[in-house]
């Protein structure tokens, strides 16, 4: 009996100790990172989202001048690229019963012509999002370059793929748009909440896995380097984007 009890305690440990690891392990939009935990000894940096005098009720659905999508629900998205002088842009989503967050962000790329991403979207975890990019004066080409490499450009559907997790070194070619983009050096935090009281909290699974419900919010924000593993929440004031 006291062998089956040290047995059934070992097992236990053994799951506690697995669970706790899962826990511990750093994810990038649902990607895991032990690269970056190893190189950056993710065990010393903070745990807490920097919240940059953060209030839950900072714009409507009301206030959103510009919505991509059709049906009947909405949510909404707000991008940060944390660049000197750049806005913190929000734009509304319409769907019907629910959605995705990377169906969200193919729709917003697809019908605003201001806005483009890179992506890499052949990955067991889903897609990950590695640049995105918007021309605030409402023209320009959605391009981005590098050195020793061919520009890309973003096509009717505003999305530039690649093959690879290749996202570090992008720059926009086109002069005043906002570019933000790494996956080594930095990256796309990911946000959610899933209505308009609540909290945002940092995503453990990444925009393929999001379910969008009436009601949500998404939120990016580019970090530039590791000094948190739970990313940045976009800073405000929060601007409704207009019409292109």
């Amino acid at each position: 009996m006291k062998n089956l009890f040290y047995v059934l305690g070992l097992v236990a440990l053994v799951s506690c100790v697995s669970a706790l690891a899962q826990e511990e392990i750093f994810r990038t939009q649902g990607h895991p990172r032990e690269d970056i935990m190893a190189r950056e000894n993710m065990a010393v940096k903070s745990r807490q989202v920097v919240r940059d005098n953060y209030d839950p009720n900072f714009i409507s659905f009301n206030q959103i001048k510009y919505w991509v999508g059709s049906g009947k629900d909405s949510a909404a998205v707000v991008i940060d690229w944390y660049l000197d002088g750049s806005e913190t842009y929000v734009w509304g989503y319409l769907f019907d019963g629910q959605s995705t967050g990377i169906e969200l962000l193919y729709t917003l790329a697809a019908e605003d012509p201001r806005f483009y991403m890179l992506v890499y979207a052949e990955t067991e975890y889903g897609s990950a999002i590695g640049g995105m990019g918007v021309n605030p004066s409402s023209t320009g080409r959605k391009c981005i370059t590098k050195t020793g490499y061919t520009p890309q450009c973003a096509g009717e559907s505003g999305i530039i793929s690649l093959g690879s997790y290749d996202f570090d070194g992008w720059s926009a070619i086109t002069a005043g748009a906002y570019w933000s983009g790494g996956w080594m050096n930095g990256y796309w935090s990911y946000h959610t909440r899933n209505n308009s009281t609540s909290d945002f909290e940092y995503s453990q699974v990444g925009a393929s896995s999001r379910i969008i419900l009436p009601g949500s919010w998404d939120a990016w924000g580019y970090q530039e380097g590791w000094e948190s593993w739970v990313g940045m929440l976009p800073r405000l004031p929060y601007v409704a984007i207009p019409q292109p």
